[in-house]
This record gives C-alpha cells, structure tokens and sequence, in this order.
C-alpha cells in the first residue's frame, strides 16, 4: 500500500501471552493514527508512544500480527478504514454507521468521563452531587469540550434545558478550559480521566486540581478494523488476545503509567478488564475520538 506524503512507522511482534502460536494476520496490519497526547502521539524523540498504542502493541503481539503505522487526519482515517486502504484505527466506540464498514474488537479499556475541580473547592462544587441533575441544581458552571460525548444524561440535559446549557461552557480545546478552570470562569471541567491528568501535568497544575467523586460516565475504547482488509477470523484472534491480556499483569502497569496509583485506587475500573464486563457502559454515538 502506497501513502505519498505520509509518515509509515514499521515495527514487528511475536506472540507474548500464549495465544496460539499460528499465526493470526495474513498480512502486516496498517495501523493509522493522529498525534492525540496521551493516547497516541509522537514523543520529542519521534518514537509513537501513548496508552493506546502501548496496549495495541501489546494486544498484537499476542495476536502473533504484525503492523505498521500510518500518520493521517481523523477524518482520512475514517475514509481509508471505509475502503480498506488501512486496516485498523485506535480509540473508537462502535455505532451503527460504523459497523457498515468496520469490525470493533472488545473494549480494551474503560473511558472514564470524570470533573476535574480547583483542590479544596467543597462550596462551589458539593461532594453529595452524585448526578448531573445536582449538578443543574447547585448552578454549577461546567466546561465541556465541544462534540465529545458524556453520557445519556449529559445529552438528555443539553438538549432539553436551556437553563444547563447556560452552565455549560464549550470549547473545541481542553487545555482552554483548565485555564477556564483556574480562572474561576467555570467549577468544573469534564474529561476523560487520562486526558485531563496529562493536560493538568503539561500545565504544572496537578497539585491545584483535584476530582470530584462522582464519575460523569463510563464508556468504553475498542480497536476499529476495516471489513474489506482484515478477515473475521483475525478480528477474533485479536479479541482473543484483548481478553486475555487485561488479565495480565502487564495491563494494570501500562494503565499505571498515565495516572497514578491514587486514582487506581479510587477508580478501580481504571484498571478493570471492559471485555469481560462491558455491559453496563455508556460508550453513546462516537467513532474514532476526536481530542
């Protein structure tokens, strides 16, 4: 496959966890990515790193794949999954307009939508709220990224009261609005925890910031793979290989590398295997996720 004008990163991986050793992908797997910190980006070094990719690697290996990556817009990457010209894409929910086109393996890891407070702010933002309601209830003023997704009820809200969206402070950039945060122009800012921890460490805020207990929404990542590129039964080694990894120990210490233990420990589900017990998530009508 030719991609004038496109960066191609070629790495190679054997079976880790004991799979199967036969050998799951006929051919190298095109993996397309966009540089998005702290999922997949290039370090200052140039090498592609980020929690996505360190679990994709992981889940190839012991798939027994091998791959290449690919660097393209969002939107490229979306049309070349459609036509097969790339065979898979990190950090995607499934919908059914994807599905035409796209197979989605089991969730990898959870998204974990949660607000991120000023430390010590216990009067703005009480810590009895446990839903977005209270949340409308106490005039909260909440910044939220513009076209991401927070749930049901967050949705439910936004629409129908004009009264939350006059809380609701949007921007297409989240670094925009942890200024906003530390401000004072909004209370709260919702994010995935993994994002708003590696904005808040680029910024030099951690010690400011705190999260508020409630979790806003809990959804779920999968890997996305091109229907005219990659045969079902590649798919099913794959998700073979996700379950199988998430029990490793393996996974917990690459999930360790983007938050801190702290936050594994109040949000167990960080760290949570989502394919066995993806269930009771609300991953709501994304795609790949633009950040």
């Amino acid at each position: 496959m030719a991609f004038n004008g496109l960066k191609v990163l070629t790495y190679l991986g054997v079976s880790l966890l004991g799979i199967g050793t036969a050998k799951a992908c006929d051919n190298e797997l095109n993996v397309v990515y966009f540089n998005s910190e702290p999922y997949h980006y290039e370090a200052a070094d140039g090498q592609l790193t980020g929690l996505d990719v360190e679990i994709l690697e992981e889940t190839l290996k012991a798939a027994g794949c091998t791959w290449r990556y690919t660097k393209m817009p969002l939107k490229r990457s979306l049309s070349a999954i459609s036509s097969g010209l790339a065979d898979v894409a990190m950090g995607a929910s499934a919908t059914p307009e994807r599905e035409k086109y796209a197979y989605f393996t089991s969730p990898y890891r959870h998204e974990l939508m949660v607000m991120f407070v000023r430390k010590g702010e216990t009067t703005s933002v009480p810590q009895t709220i446990v839903s977005l309601a209270d949340l409308a209830a106490a005039k909260v003023r909440i910044g939220a990224h513009l076209g991401s997704w927070y749930g049901y009820e967050y949705a439910r809200l936004h629409e129908r009261s004009a009264d939350f969206r006059m809380q609701v402070l949007q921007s297409v950039d989240y670094e925009n609005l942890y200024r906003a945060l530390f401000s004072d122009r909004v209370d709260v800012v919702i994010d995935d925890i993994f994002n708003g921890h590696a904005i808040l460490k680029r910024q030099d805020l951690l010690s400011s910031a705190d999260i508020h207990p409630h979790v806003v929404n809990d959804g779920m990542t999968h890997f996305m793979l091109s229907r005219k590129s990659v045969p079902g039964k590649t798919v099913e080694q794959i998700d073979a290989a996700i379950g199988a990894f998430q029990h490793s120990p393996t996974y917990r210490k690459i999930i360790s590398h983007y938050v801190p233990e702290e936050y594994l420990s109040r949000y167990p589900l960080l760290s949570a295997s989502p394919a066995i017990n993806p269930e009771h998530s609300d991953s709501g009508p994304q795609s790949l996720k633009a950040r």
